[in-house]
């Protein structure tokens, strides 16, 4: 008694279909450590929860290559004294080079950790 199960076959088109759909986003960033875009370059997908002691209150330009990504001053996506500020800092994609913010008192060269929120 020989039963085989019939093999599962995904269609071609599905798979080019899936392999097509635009919807899937992966979220990257680039940090560097000089203006820019120069210097030591961290590169990565995932949240960072502390950037280390190479590049930590060292930034100094970012690309946003996909997805949209908060940052933060301190470790561990904390905001220190700009816990009560009700505005997150984000970036969407694009080329950020030695920025400051005024109103939150926040540079690039302060970030310490940050994530996507928004792939």
């Amino acid at each position: 008694m020989d039963e085989r199960k019939p093999e599962k076959r995904i269609e071609t088109s599905r798979v080019w279909e899936f392999l097509n759909d635009q919807t899937i986003r992966i979220p990257e960033i680039i940090v560097y450590t000089e203006e820019d875009f120069n210097g030591i370059e961290f590169r990565t997908n995932c949240d960072v929860v502390f950037v280390g002691d190479r590049l930590n209150e060292k930034i100094k330009s970012i690309v946003v290559v996909c997805g949209i990504w908060e940052f933060y001053k301190y470790a561990e996506f904390s905001r220190g004294n700009l816990a009560n500020y009700t505005i997150p800092i984000l970036l969407k994609p694009g080329y950020y080079n030695n920025w400051d913010s005024n109103e939150t008192e926040f540079s690039i060269k302060d970030i310490s950790s940050f994530k996507c929120i928004i792939p």
